[in-house]
């Protein structure tokens, strides 16, 4: 049996991981200042403003979460369930498909 590496989809998915939970702080925060603005009518007054706000601007901030989440929480299911440790034919299958030549 020979000896098991470090899986290369493995320290992708951590890397990806790392990128992921930062743009969704970014996602998750994109339309505060919009939503805040609206709320405080220093942009735009009246019931259009309002129907606006309240029927796009806010679910779709709250979508915009939700979405940034969901790909937080897939990215982390999909590491959880790949072994850090591969035999060295599956790294190398791996590396070759990323299109990057195996060590």
């Amino acid at each position: 049996m020979s000896d098991l590496v470090p899986n290369p989809l493995y320290q992708d998915l951590q890397k990806l991981l790392i990128d992921v939970k930062a743009a969704e702080h970014s996602l998750g925060s994109l339309l505060d200042k919009s939503v805040s603005s609206m709320q405080s009518d220093d942009v735009w007054i009246g019931p259009a403003a309002r129907q606006w706000r309240d029927g796009g601007l806010a679910p779709n901030k709250k979508r915009l979460r939700t979405l940034a989440r969901a790909l937080v929480d897939d990215v982390e299911a999909k590491l959880k369930s790949t072994p850090d440790m591969v035999k060295p034919e599956v790294a190398q299958t791996y590396l070759l498909r990323q299109g990057q030549v195996p060590r």
